[in-house]
């Protein structure tokens, strides 16, 4: 028995995967840079510290904290806006759908028959941005779909419809 070629692979009624329509808020950007910059802050002075406290530091510990440096700078300059670029959410009556990545691209669907729950998240940093991520979650063995950087009350609204949508649709999200 030989496997069938590919064009016998039945096409999706929906038609070909597109990126989703919405962008996170512009203020993400901030966000992600202020996030990226504390994290390497934190690397940084750890190794700065490790240079003043260590009676005879190793040779390469200038090269290391260089290099940190030079990625902090890259990082925290490019990942923000590309990160904007790439990611992107969308709700309909049928699914959650998301594509998030800035090196390799993850799409994301979630029916609106598998929500088991959704929240809205904001830790400390967030709500200095005005932003919010929503979590949506399945019984899937994948987790949550995430959306991340919305203004608070796109977030608000975005767990309002999807809670909506999955309580109108049929099935026990199991």
């Amino acid at each position: 028995m030989t496997d069938a070629p590919a064009t016998d692979i039945p096409r999706a009624r929906l038609g070909p995967l597109r990126p989703p329509k919405e962008r996170p808020s512009p203020r993400a950007i901030g966000y992600w840079a202020v996030q990226a910059a504390v994290a390497w802050a934190i690397l940084l002075a750890g190794l700065t510290a490790a240079n003043l406290i260590l009676d005879h530091p190793p040779g390469w510990l200038p090269t290391v904290r260089t290099v940190a440096v030079i990625a902090a700078v890259l990082h925290i300059a490019v990942m923000p806006v590309w990160r904007y670029r790439v990611h992107r959410w969308e709700l309909s009556d049928q699914a959650a759908y998301t594509r998030t990545g800035w090196i390799s691209h993850h799409h994301r669907i979630v029916p609106a028959s598998r929500i088991q729950a959704v929240d809205i998240h904001r830790h400390a940093l967030q709500r200095l941005f005005g932003l919010a991520t929503v979590n949506v979650s399945t019984p899937a063995h994948g987790g949550a779909l995430s959306i991340s950087g919305l203004r608070y009350a796109v977030a608000e609204q975005v767990a309002i419809d999807l809670t909506a949508i999955a309580k109108a649709t049929p099935g026990d999200a199991t």
